[in-house]
């Protein structure tokens, strides 16, 4: 999925519901619609997992999953407010959990939680978690953050503290929170005698501390799961949720209009128009720290020159996908952070639509028209592969756009789709954009609600390390990252992503479409689904049908 950072930001989150059509047959007794079934909820996913462990999840499908076996310390709500799981308080200045230096950071746990086999949760499981992600033998999505930790303290079976190398704004996010890569608690009882947890029976069978104990796994069919009686939030109101897992979207959506799915896990926007034509069929739009775009492969020796990028962007009819790819669930995008978000520099703006000066930034750059239309320099024809997730409708869709209008300035794009088990892999599992196998690649990123983005921009971040997919590294956006991180003082972390938008407007390491916000279509009889801005779950106890 990459995913993303949170912090309590509830005035900035903004949630608004769509309700869609009139029920056109009649209701059971008991208020339901015929096809529902009581206490059962049926969920369809057009990407299936690669693994159900929660350090290893890579994507917002695994990410969601992971929340029904499994808890954070911290988590952010339907109204982007941190607030305490496993934690019985959120760590603050104020309270104490936070030293006034900024490197100490002190979760105390609450007593009552149990993992699904009755054995206690303490600060062994913490603390084991922990060394598993800075683990080299584990092929984590990433460890940034985590590699800011110098080490860890459990003073006793509900403690743990946290000794940080310097202060790092993200952090309450990054340990075991909603972060862009949000990891939870493993069991130290069953797990801490691996050398590795890469391929080892859990990660197909999970057990965990939350509100739904894994039953069965049917590969490429469905999964199971069942209440646990027992969670410490509250007993779940659901007895089973069935995962469908399912070949496309076109698939997904004639399931949902036939009332085989109760929920189709975030369609892609270009669905909306056909879900809103859906009798009984419920949508949520939630807005999100999120951009979709386009990463341009740094390491390629033409994309290095930044007159070449500038063409790319100045090629591309960004307003012309938003309109008419995302009807309306989108907003145009300059860089990565949206208007609503605290950080957001409205004066950061990147190059707009404009092919007569992507044409004379590329004459500039030494290159000329070829017989066959395509631009050459030095012989060598301006050829790309455009790459993309398989599956999704959007995305295929904006390759097909973004091919055409990068032809008319005489670019080839070759798109090539990968699925996204290979797309999005860690580097270590050979991942495309983690290997840099790509020229230029359409994907996007979902944050939280902090505006941290280092992990995608730093030098340091570039893969092992991190999730620089583009290489980029700039020494100006070096210093400004580093004072965005260095205090937990807000008007000072603005004034640093002020400068750090301004570079990426400037500097163009990857081309910014759209602020998307996350769509869920669902059955009205579903209830209880309030969609956080990392991830659909948190509240599963409390989902109903």
């Amino acid at each position: 999925m990459s995913w993303l950072q949170v912090r309590s930001r509830a005035a900035a989150l903004l949630v608004a519901g769509l309700l869609v059509g009139c029920s056109r047959v009649s209701s059971t007794g008991n208020g339901r619609h015929p096809w529902t079934q009581p206490n059962v909820l049926r969920i369809g996913l057009t990407t299936s997992p690669a693994s159900l462990s929660p350090i290893l999840a890579t994507d917002t499908t695994e990410g969601m999953l992971a929340r029904l076996v499994f808890d954070p310390l911290t988590a952010s709500n339907a109204q982007g407010q941190t607030i305490p799981i496993l934690a019985r308080v959120v760590p603050t200045i104020s309270n104490g959990g936070i030293s006034r230096d900024g490197r100490t950071i002190t979760f105390h746990l609450r007593h009552d939680v149990r993992w699904q086999d009755g054995v206690p949760f303490t600060s062994r499981d913490v603390a084991f978690t922990y060394r598993a992600i800075v683990n080299p033998n584990n092929n984590v999505g990433t460890n940034y953050g985590f590699t800011v930790v110098d080490h860890v303290l459990t003073p006793d079976q509900f403690t743990v503290v946290f000794i940080l190398r310097h202060p790092f704004a993200p952090i309450i996010a990054t340990l075991f929170g909603d972060s862009d890569n949000p990891y939870q608690i493993l069991p130290a009882h069953l797990l801490e005698h691996e050398k590795s947890l890469n391929a080892i029976a859990f990660n197909s069978a999970p057990l965990g501390t939350g509100p739904y104990i894994f039953e069965r796994w049917i590969r490429g069919e469905r999964l199971e799961y069942r209440a646990n009686p027992h969670y410490f939030l509250g007993k779940p109101q659901l007895a089973h949720i069935i995962v469908n897992l399912l070949p496309d979207e076109n698939t997904a959506l004639n399931e949902l209009r036939t009332h085989e799915i109760d929920w189709l896990f975030e369609p892609s926007p270009h669905t909306l128009p056909q879900i809103l034509r859906m009798a009984d069929i419920r949508t949520t739009i939630t807005q999100l720290n999120a951009y979709s775009g386009m990463l341009i492969n740094l390491n390629r020796p033409s994309l290095q020159d930044i007159r070449v990028r500038r063409a790319l962007a100045a090629a591309i009819d960004k307003s012309a996908i938003v309109r008419r790819l995302t009807f309306g669930t989108a907003t145009l995008a300059d860089t990565d952070l949206p208007a609503w978000l605290w950080a957001a520099n409205p004066l950061a703006r990147a190059d707009r639509y404009n092919p007569t000066k992507a044409r004379e930034l590329l004459r500039s750059a030494g290159f000329t028209v070829g017989q066959d239309g395509i631009l050459t320099r030095a012989g060598q024809r301006l050829s790309l592969q455009l790459s993309y997730a398989q599956g999704n409708a959007t995305a295929a869709l904006e390759a097909v756009a973004v091919q055409a209008d990068l032809h008319n300035v005489g670019i080839e794009a070759l798109i090539h789709p990968y699925t996204p088990t290979l797309l999005y892999a860690p580097y270590a599992m050979g991942g495309i954009l983690a290997r840099g196998r790509y020229d230029l690649n359409l994907s996007g990123w979902y944050s939280g609600t902090d505006p941290d983005n280092s992990s995608q921009f730093l030098c340091s971040a570039r893969p092992p390390n991190g999730s620089n997919y583009t290489g980029y590294c700039n020494q100006e956006m070096e210093q400004a990252q580093a004072d965005a991180l260095a205090t937990y003082v807000r008007p000072a972390r603005k004034a640093a992503y002020a400068q750090i938008e301004a570079n990426l407007a400037r500097n163009v390491p990857q081309i910014f479409f759209y602020h998307p916000r996350n769509l869920e279509a669902f059955n009205p009889d579903f209830q209880g689904l309030a969609p956080s801005p990392i991830v659909e779950s948190w509240n599963a106890y409390r989902w109903r049908i």
